[in-house]
């Protein structure tokens, strides 16, 4: 975060973001009840300044704070979800010891992709969960109902955006096609541009 780097939902930042909550799911699994995350930075620049000096500049002073913004702001929604988590392997249980010799107890796909996309449960974090309360879990349900969000999100970007185009460009990718060799053929005239203008210019006088 010395380096610039803030959680976000893309490239390091998505990193990020990603260690961050890791590490909030595994202080709640030990007991912590409040944010902790924030407070752990100033230990970690006591005990590493010698090897990164950068930790003492001016620009770490706000790691703290965007650490415990990141933590209270998951934090909220953990709460939420892990309630739901408990709930559904509440649920499964139950249904479990009722239908004892059939086959139930099994985390439905569906249901785990709703607590990552709405909650933000990690994959892992549910995989885990479920093998620790021997409930079986439906990885390929999961990764169906990814798949289907991925695709209705892809769906939805090209709508917005073809509505919103001018409508002369519009009318344009519809009257003209780009042909098949056309990059290739580009490319050569490139080249061939190119090789031309590195040839020494004869004077005319």
């Amino acid at each position: 975060m010395t380096d610039g780097v803030v959680p976000s939902n893309d490239g390091r930042g998505y990193v990020l973001r990603k260690i961050i909550r890791r590490a909030i799911l595994h202080g709640r699994l030990l007991g912590a009840t409040k944010p902790f995350l924030g407070e752990m930075v100033h230990t970690v620049r006591e005990l590493m300044d010698g090897a990164y000096p950068e930790l003492l500049e001016p620009s770490a002073s706000r790691v703290p704070e965007i650490v415990l913004s990141e933590e209270k702001r998951f934090g909220q929604t953990l709460d939420v979800g892990l309630r739901k988590l408990e709930e559904e392997f509440q649920r499964l249980g139950s249904a479990k010891k009722a239908e004892a010799g059939r086959a139930m107890g099994v985390f439905q796909g569906g249901d785990a992709f709703k607590l990552y996309d709405t909650y933000g449960l990690p994959l892992d974090f549910m995989l885990d969960a479920s093998r620790d309360m021997g409930i079986r879990f439906d990885q390929t349900g999961f990764e169906k109902a990814m798949q289907e969000q991925r695709t209705r999100a892809r769906a939805s970007w090209k709508g917005t955006h073809k509505e919103s185009a001018n409508p002369a460009f519009a009318k344009l990718a519809e009257t003209f096609k780009t042909e098949p060799g056309f990059y290739f053929g580009t490319c050569a005239r490139i080249a061939a541009s190119k090789q031309s203008s590195s040839r020494p210019v004869r004077s005319v006088n």
